[in-house]
C-alpha cells in the first residue's frame, strides 16, 4: 500500500472517533432529564440589595450642617476649606420601640485619610426624639475637589436610612504644613557641638507664596537660627536649606525640644512642628555639687577622646580647589589609641582627602591634628550641603562631627594676559637672536667668498 492510501485510512479512523464522542456527549445531556428553569438574576437597583432586615422605625426630622438644613441629594451651598470642621446635627424620632440605633457620617473619596464618625448606639421608645451631634474634620491634605457627605441611620437588625449631600472642598488662601523634620547627623548631640535641621514643607493654599521664613530653635537653651525661601508654588513641596544649631558647652544633659516654624503670608501666619534632641555633657556639674569656686573640683582622669573642630563651614567653588577642615584629637586615656577617620555625605557633591592619614595614633595625654580636604566637583549643584566626619575606635563609632559646605558657581576664568604678554616677549627675543645669528652667518659667508675671488684674480703663470 502506498503512502497516500495509509493517510486515507488514518483520516477515516479519526473522523469515526470524533463521531462516536459526539454521540456519547449528546446522550449524556439527554439522560439528565428535562431542562430546569433558572431564576432571573436580581437587578442592581432591587430593594432587597439595599440592606437586610426590617425597615428601621426611625423618622429623620432634619439634617443640619453648621446650622443650615439640608435636602437629600441637593448640594451644600457652602464651600468648605481644608482643616475645617463640619458641625453635623441629625434630629430623629422613633415611630416605635427600637434598640441600638446609631448615626454615622462620612465623606467618601479621600485617598489619604478616612473621614468618618459614628455616634454611640442608643435605645428609643415610641415617639422619642433625639438630636445627635457629629463633628467631621476635613484633613488639611485633602484634594481640592467635589465630594459626597453621607449620613446613615441604622440599628443592629434593620435596614439603613441613608442621605447624601454633595459638597465642595477647596484650599485656604494661605496655608502651609510641615511634612517632616530631619535632625542631622542624629538626635543625640554632645554639648559644644552643632547639628543641622531641615524640613520638608508643603504649600496647601490657593496662592504661590513668596518670602517664607524657616526658623529652628531650642528655646530652653536660647539657640535660634533662620533662613528664607524665595517662593513655593501652590500645592508644591520643597525641602528647606539646613540650619545649623550649636548646643552651648555648659548645657545641662537632657531632652530638649527643637521647635521648627514656617512663617508665611507676610509673616502673619505660621505653622510649627516639634522634635526632640538629647544633649549629652559628661563635663556638666550641677550647682551645689562638691567643691566651690574657691576650690574647684579637679576632673578625674578619664579614657575619653576630646575632638576640637576648627571652622565647621566653608565655601567651595565648583571645580576650583577646595577647603581644609581641621580636627584636633586629644587622648585623655592612659594608653595610646588608634583612630580611624571617615567622611560620610560628601560624595554627593565633592571629593575628600584626609591627611596625613585616615588612621591616626594618639599617645596618652597627647594631641594630634588631622586635616580633611574637601573639594566640590565641577558638576555639583550649587547649594548648602551637610556631611559628617566619623571618628571610629576600631569598629565602634565614637563621634559623628557635623560639617557644612556651601557650594557656589565659579566665575568664568579670566584670560591670563600677563602670561600671554610674557610669551610674546620671549618669542620676540628668540626671533631677534635667530635673525642676528643668520645675519652673522650670511656676513661671514660673503667675506670668505670675496677673499677667495681676489686670490684667483692675482695668480701668476710661468
Amino acid at each position: 500500500m502506498n503512502q497516500k492510501g495509509k493517510l486515507g485510512i488514518v483520516y477515516t479512523f479519526v473522523m469515526l472517533l470524533l463521531l462516536v464522542l459526539s454521540s456519547i456527549s449528546a446522550f449524556a445531556v439527554r439522560v439528565e432529564g428535562p431542562p430546569v428553569d433558572l431564576p432571573d438574576l436580581p437587578r442592581l437597583d432591587d430593594e432587597d440589595l439595599r440592606g437586610t432586615g426590617n425597615d428601621i422605625p426611625i423618622k429623620v426630622l432634619y439634617v443640619k450642617v453648621n446650622g443650615d438644613k439640608l435636602e437629600n441629594g441637593r448640594p451644600i451651598r457652602e464651600v468648605f476649606e481644608r482643616s475645617e470642621v463640619l458641625d453635623l446635627d441629625v434630629k430623629i424620632e422613633a415611630t416605635e420601640d427600637v434598640r441600638d440605633v446609631s448615626v454615622q457620617a462620612w465623606i467618601a473619596g479621600d485617598d489619604n485619610f478616612p473621614i468618618n464618625v459614628v455616634s454611640r448606639a442608643r435605645d428609643y421608645e415610641q415617639n422619642d426624639t433625639d438630636s445627635i451631634n457629629l463633628r467631621l474634620e476635613i484633613p488639611n491634605i485633602s484634594d481640592q475637589d467635589h465630594y459626597q457627605l453621607h449620613v446613615l441611620i441604622a440599628s443592629r437588625d434593620t435596614r439603613v436610612i441613608q442621605y447624601s449631600y454633595p459638597i465642595r472642598v477647596q484650599g485656604q488662601d494661605h496655608a502651609f504644613r510641615i511634612r517632616d523634620v530631619i535632625l542631622f547627623p542624629s538626635e543625640q548631640v554632645l554639648a559644644g557641638r552643632a547639628f543641622t535641621v531641615l524640613a520638608r514643607i508643603e504649600n496647601l493654599g490657593q496662592n504661590d507664596e513668596e518670602g517664607i521664613r524657616f526658623t529652628a530653635s531650642i528655646p530652653q537653651l536660647g539657640v535660634r537660627n533662620s533662613d528664607f525661601l524665595d517662593e513655593v508654588e501652590e500645592d508644591d513641596e520643597v525641602t528647606t536649606e539646613e540650619l545649623l544649631l550649636r548646643v552651648p558647652r555648659d548645657a545641662k544633659p537632657g531632652i530638649y525640644d527643637v521647635v521648627v516654624e514656617v512663617s508665611f503670608d507676610e509673616f502673619t501666619q505660621a505653622v510649627r512642628a516639634v522634635r526632640q534632641v538629647e544633649v549629652m555633657n559628661p563635663d556638666y556639674r550641677a550647682a551645689g555639687a562638691a567643691g566651690s569656686e574657691d576650690e574647684p573640683v579637679q576632673p578625674k582622669p578619664s579614657g575619653r577622646t576630646v575632638v576640637s573642630v576648627g571652622q565647621e563651614s566653608h565655601q567651595l567653588t565648583k571645580g576650583q580647589g577646595g577647603a581644609i577642615y581641621t580636627l584636633s584629637l586629644t587622648n585623655e586615656g592612659a594608653t595610646a589609641k588608634s583612630y580611624t577617620i571617615g567622611v560620610t555625605g560628601a560624595e554627593t557633591f565633592g571629593t575628600v582627602q584626609v591627611t596625613p592619614s585616615n588612621v591616626v595614633i594618639v599617645q596618652p595625654s597627647a594631641t594630634e591634628t588631622v586635616y580633611v580636604y574637601v573639594a566640590a566637583r565641577e558638576d555639583a549643584q550649587a547649594g548648602t550641603y551637610a556631611f559628617s566626619v566619623d571618628l571610629k575606635d576600631g569598629a565602634k563609632t565614637l563621634q559623628q562631627i557635623p560639617l557644612m559646605a556651601n557650594v557656589v558657581d565659579g566665575a568664568p576664568a579670566e584670560k591670563d594676559y600677563n602670561g600671554l604678554k610674557l610669551g610674546l616677549e620671549v618669542g620676540l627675543l628668540v626671533l631677534i637672536i635667530i635673525l642676528i645669528i643668520l645675519g652673522l652667518v650670511v656676513a661671514f659667508t660673503r667675506a670668505r667668498k670675496n677673499g677667495h675671488e681676489e686670490q684667483v684674480a692675482g695668480q701668476t703663470y710661468y
